[in-house]
């Protein structure tokens, strides 16, 4: 099995002769452009072939994003969960829809079988992925775990360990989504130390869930985004350079035997051997920095739609060129549902 971050949450998968793609997320923003991708996608491996099969976990922007799946090939089957309603509206962009029931194991090519199920099979919601392809075995948790109650938690990994025994690599979630109480300023509030406090309280969960599950390799993943929010800007530090899940689990569980990698876009290992090493940068705020007005080329024809897509042009990460590029960007950013 061969496994390489593109970015963020976008996992794809190599093994039994096919690809399958997890939650293609970098054509444009989402959360009507308050989040970017960063660091940028690595993109490569994409070009070499299209997916055979594209798995989406929930309905969030940053997971089943419009503009990208716009541009997938309609020849890739795209796996869902049966209950969280997301079969009708992919089936509706042209694709082929698999829409598996909670716990259901699916071979959907000889010797390898997938599982989508919910993480509440009663609420629907997040779900996480199994990728069995007889050899080895991927839990991909996505946004399902790290954020849910500890009683979940360890439900959730206790009935994983129980069907399939040691998996040999876990991608889990990270991140805080919402950047409450980031967004509020407050008389004697230390605004650094409360960000970095609440991403620590997720990297402990993310800890917590690996030491359950105690599998060869656990990759953090599914957080690589900037607010490039003018009032926000300074979030993308402390959140991501404070405290980092994969140093929180060596703290916590110094004698496990798993491999915690810090990985970044780019990063592939094949067969338990890592075979391009990239790892996480540091954020700088000034990296990810929004462009200036004066560097972006905009038409006066379009600042109401601008205006209305909450997308000025100091939240403009990508080089714009023509107007059909902002006008790509601004309908991705209605298409979402957000703005």
């Amino acid at each position: 099995m061969k496994l390489t971050l593109i970015g963020h949450a976008a996992i794809l998968v190599e093994t039994r002769g096919v690809r399958l793609l997890s939650d293609p997320w970098w054509q444009g923003p989402c959360f009507g452009a308050q989040w970017w991708p960063q660091p940028k996608p690595w993109l490569e491996p994409l070009s070499e072939a299209p997916p055979d099969f594209i798995y989406l976990s929930h309905g969030h922007g940053d997971h089943f994003h419009p503009g990208t799946m716009r541009r997938m090939p309609k020849t890739a089957k795209v796996l869902v969960s049966n209950s969280i309603g997301l079969a009708g509206p992919v089936a509706d962009m042209g694709f082929d829809v698999i829409a598996l029931a909670p716990k259901e194991v699916r071979e959907i090519v000889p010797q390898l079988k997938v599982e989508v199920s919910p993480v509440i099979p009663e609420r629907g919601g997040d779900t996480l992925l199994v990728i069995d392809d007889g050899n080895e075995i991927c839990f991909n948790l996505k946004d399902a775990l790290h954020a849910a109650l500890k009683s979940i938690q360890e439900q959730v990994t206790d009935d994983l360990t129980r069907r399939y025994g040691t998996a040999d690599y876990v991608f889990c979630g990270y991140g805080t989504a919402s950047h409450f109480p980031n967004c509020f300023r407050i008389p004697g509030k230390d605004d650094y130390a409360t960000a970095a406090r609440r991403q620590r309280h997720f990297n402990v969960a993310w800890a917590s869930i690996v030491a359950k599950l105690e599998p060869r390799f656990a990759f953090p993943f599914a957080a690589d985004i900037a607010i490039l929010d003018h009032d926000l800007l300074w979030t993308n530090e402390p959140v991501h350079n404070a405290d980092r899940p994969t140093l929180r689990f060596r703290t916590m569980h110094p004698d496990s035997p798993t491999n915690v990698l810090d990985i970044a876009p780019g990063f592939t290992i094949e067969s338990g051997t890592v075979t391009r090493e990239i790892l996480f940068e540091k954020v700088k705020a000034d990296e990810v920095a929004p462009t200036e007005a004066s560097d972006a080329v905009i038409p006066s024809d379009l600042a109401l739609q601008i205006e209305a897509a909450r997308l000025d042009a100091q939240n403009i990460q990508y080089e714009i060129k023509e107007e059909a590029d902002l006008q790509e960007i601004i309908d991705m950013g209605f298409e979402a549902g957000f703005t």
